[in-house]
């Protein structure tokens, strides 16, 4: 996640400038000509995205030609200071992208498909796994995605010219559960940045709170306990702000700069239906003042042996009403006369399942949420996005 911190809160999420991405390069605070581009090729500093390493001479006869595998491994060798330009021709057109993103389902990996049952158990059903097998087949997020996106690394010469946008599966109740990639990144992201505010708004607390001997919240003091968890608490929060990037600097430099305040942290709030059901707030990317209020339902809070885990985790669904979720969700198909639609997941319901999850962790509670099924992005995926 790259924030410019010279920037108010509200646009800390807005997409960059192709002005502002070029200077990164170019080094000017003026216009941009295709002459400041061409300086930084013959400096090295630009790396072109097709088959052709020539980059001087593409920009002059405009002839090229497209090569998504190495286009995959030049993004993955780039190094910090070089631009990586890429054609026209790799971005997909705006009625196209609508099609793939909100309307499609041949842009979703089927979770549920043959291939995908007989990659991870060795057996097929006629459709979906029912709740019954998955708990047989012990059908794990973990599992299931880890053998689906290992085929695809290994079929990658098949795919590569596929464009998916994310992954589903059926639920119990025929409604297709959808999972952009983009999203769970995003998902965690958020929950990345409500940490940033944690660190910035709980440690001054977590200090006062020490220095007085008392509960904020009860006005009670402190058992032997509570200060010890207290204290770890603090610990931990220190040793990870120590930690230094790979620019050099240590994290709490950052935190020190960004703005952010309690507004931003994502609230627990109440849980219905045996904890299985609750209501979150959630922080607002663009509208920090204005946080979302949703509810998420089928939540895998469970106890360790219990054998629900392997099935409830795929039945989960809330109600965010957010603009992504609202503009696109839009696959619909019917089954026997009768509607099926579909759960699609937004940043702020994966974030908020992210934050309960560990709140379990934490908890005395011996119920926990033992997995989720959203991807997790892992620090070179992150760098590969950025």
């Amino acid at each position: 996640m790259i924030i410019d911190l010279s920037k108010s809160r509200e646009r800390y999420f807005e997409r960059w400038e192709t002005a502002d991405l070029l200077r990164q390069f170019v080094g000017k605070t003026t216009s941009i000509y295709i002459k400041d581009l061409l300086e930084l090729i013959r400096e090295g500093g630009a790396v072109c995205g097709t088959a052709e390493s020539n980059l001087e001479e593409l920009i002059k006869t405009r002839q090229y030609h497209l090569d998504n595998l190495s286009l995959v491994e030049k993004i993955d060798s780039l190094k910090d200071k070089q631009l990586l330009i890429i054609p026209a021709d790799y971005r997909i057109k705006a009625d196209d992208c609508r099609e793939l993103i909100a309307y499609s389902n041949t842009s979703l990996l089927k979770l549920d498909s043959n291939l995908v049952q007989r990659l991870v158990s060795g057996k097929t059903a006629k459709g979906a796994f029912s709740a019954a097998q998955k708990r047989e087949f012990e059908w794990s997020p973990e599992k299931v995605l880890e053998e689906t996106f290992d085929y695809l690394h290994e079929n990658k010469g098949r795919f590569i010219s596929h464009i998916f946008v994310g992954y589903s599966w059926w639920g119990s109740d025929e409604h297709r559960k959808i999972v952009p990639v983009m999203n769970a990144i995003k998902g965690a992201e958020l929950r990345a940045f409500q940490n940033f505010a944690a660190y910035k708004v709980m440690i001054p607390e977590i200090r006062k709170e020490l220095e007085e001997g008392k509960d904020k919240k009860t006005g009670k003091p402190l058992t032997d306990e509570k200060r010890k968890r207290k204290e770890k608490q603090l610990s931990d929060y220190k040793h990870y702000l120590s930690k230094k990037r790979k620019e050099g600097k240590a994290l709490s430099e950052y935190i020190r700069r960004i703005k952010t305040d309690i507004s931003d942290l994502i609230q627990l709030g109440n849980s219905f239906r045996k904890d299985t059901g609750r209501h979150f707030r959630v922080l607002s990317r663009s509208h920090p003042k204005d946080p979302y209020q949703i509810r998420i339902f089928n939540i895998p809070v469970l106890f360790k042996n219990d054998p629900e885990i392997h099935s409830l985790v795929w039945e989960l669904n809330g109600n965010c009403y957010c603009p992504d979720k609202q503009h696109r969700s839009d696959r619909r198909s019917s089954f026997s006369g009768r509607p099926r639609p579909e759960e699609y997941f937004c940043p702020h319901e994966i974030a908020s399942l992210y934050g309960l999850k560990r709140y379990y962790e934490r908890s005395s509670s011996r119920k926990r949420i033992h997995s989720l099924p959203f991807v997790i992005p892992t620090a070179e995926m992150m760098d590969y996005v950025d």
